[in-house]
């Protein structure tokens, strides 16, 4: 059905971060939102800045495209916001 491949869409880019940080041991994945559109944002956060310039890295060369990511060292977090299609 139309509302089962939404879902799937959705869903896709989740399972794509989720094998990314996966590889990651502190950080973790704290927010996750998508759209119809295939629009994502995330957000995750960790202990260290080393290992969020890492997922930035590895998530900036995966499948996802326009993905724009930001360190907030204040926060300890990285900001994103991709396309899943």
């Amino acid at each position: 059905t139309l509302q089962a491949a939404i879902e799937i869409q959705a869903l896709s880019p989740l399972v794509v971060l989720s094998q990314i940080s996966a590889s990651s041991q502190n950080a973790t994945l704290i927010e996750f939102k998508s759209n119809d559109s295939g629009e994502i944002n995330a957000i995750f956060t960790s202990e260290s800045l080393e290992e969020l310039s890492n997922l930035k890295l590895q998530i900036e060369r995966s499948s996802l495209s326009d993905v724009q990511a930001t360190l907030d060292e204040k926060k300890l977090q990285l900001i994103l916001s991709a396309n899943g299609n």
